[in-house]
């Protein structure tokens, strides 16, 4: 028998009698029995001696010792929990035992090796069963990871001045890396701050913890001069009644203009307006 099976023992009559007869079994692992034919198991292995005395009713007795020999389990492992790339084949190894059957799974190339092929989809939990020479058995289990390809997000294109600082961002995967790497203050993150002398097409290549996938995104970022803008004259004396023209110097990016206070000007929103004193 194997360990932890449950073993039937029989109390037999050789000359039977007239009189009622007591039962009292004792087992190795301190447990007792009243009745004739008692269960019992055994949690350790070894050879083991159970001992029954049979009592009449006028008190004779008869006393028999049996020994009996309690296999181990076989120490099966299934190996240790891993983690694959989806798309990847992994071999599962189970050890202990003489012979093996896992449970059916459409993923496992073979239920009644001790090696097997699994090409899992998802996370999966693999049973096996081994058994030993003497026909006890154990069972153990491994998980198999699988790692799913990720949705790389980048925002989208974007403007600012020369001189100015923006943050880049990307998201969904666990590794970034930017190029070019010059006006980054970290070009390994998912948000680094960008700092360009001139337009810049960015482009983030990135990756799972496992270097399973890759996925890689663009964002232009646009970067415009700062406009120049100067009134010629830094004092313009007007006799009362009469009109000048305020003279400036634009650059030629500029394309809106906006003077305030607008009163006694002919325009308020053009390069030079006329100014009329008043």
């Amino acid at each position: 028998v194997c360990v932890n099976d449950s073993i039937s023992f029989e109390g037999i009559v050789v000359q039977p009698d007239s009189s009622a007869l007591t039962w009292s079994w004792s087992f190795p692992n301190g447990k007792n029995s009243a009745v004739q034919n008692p269960s019992e198991s055994f949690s350790s292995d070894g050879n083991f001696l159970v001992t029954l005395v049979a009592t009449n009713s006028s008190g004779c007795k008869d006393t028999v010792t049996s020994g009996i020999l309690v296999h181990p389990l076989p120490n099966v492992n299934a190996g240790t929990d891993t983690m694959i790339c989806r798309g990847n084949t992994y071999i599962l190894q189970s050890t202990g035992a003489t012979s093996y059957e896992w449970k059916y799974d459409a993923t496992i190339n073979c239920t009644t090796c001790s090696s097997a092929v699994v090409n899992p989809v998802f996370n999966t939990v693999y049973h096996v069963t081994g058994t030993s020479q003497i026909g006890c058995k154990a069972a153990d289990s491994v998980k198999i990871n699988v790692l799913q390809p990720f949705t790389l997000d980048v925002t989208a294109d974007d403007t600012l001045c020369a001189g100015n600082s923006l943050q880049l961002k990307a998201n969904g995967a666990a590794r970034y890396n930017w190029y070019p790497s010059a006006g980054l203050n970290n070009s390994s993150v998912s948000n680094p701050v960008a700092t360009p002398g001139a337009t810049t097409t960015y482009m983030v290549v990135a990756s799972d913890h496992y270097s399973c996938f890759k996925d890689t995104g663009f964002l232009k970022l646009s970067v415009f001069t700062v406009p120049q803008f100067n009134i010629v004259e830094n004092t313009i004396t007007v006799p009362a009644g009469t009109t000048t023209k305020i003279n400036t110097a634009s650059s030629p990016d500029i394309t809106k203009w906006k003077w305030t206070p607008a009163k006694d000007l002919s325009c308020a929103d053009c390069p030079e307006p006329m100014l009329t004193a008043t």
